[in-house]
């Protein structure tokens, strides 16, 4: 079995590097977990799988760096 730890950072206070793939948390939203990314310049966050901005969507709280998957 292979395990990873995930580190969850605060949104408001950590944003990840410009288009860099992580996992979302989203507490308002069903599911409440989401892969996507930030984009720096229309400080925006983006789901992975339409690429459509969640400005006026669900609220990101958290966010982490994708795992690596098994080694």
């Amino acid at each position: 079995m292979t395990s990873e730890t995930l580190i969850w950072f605060d949104a408001k206070l950590f944003k990840p590097d410009n288009a860099e793939a992580v996992v979302m948390f989203c507490p308002d939203a069903e599911p409440q977990i989401w892969i996507g990314w930030y984009e720096v310049a229309e400080s925006d966050w983006r789901c992975a799988t339409t690429g459509s901005s969640l400005d006026g969507g669900p609220d990101v709280t958290h966010w982490a760096r994708m795992p690596w998957g098994p080694q």
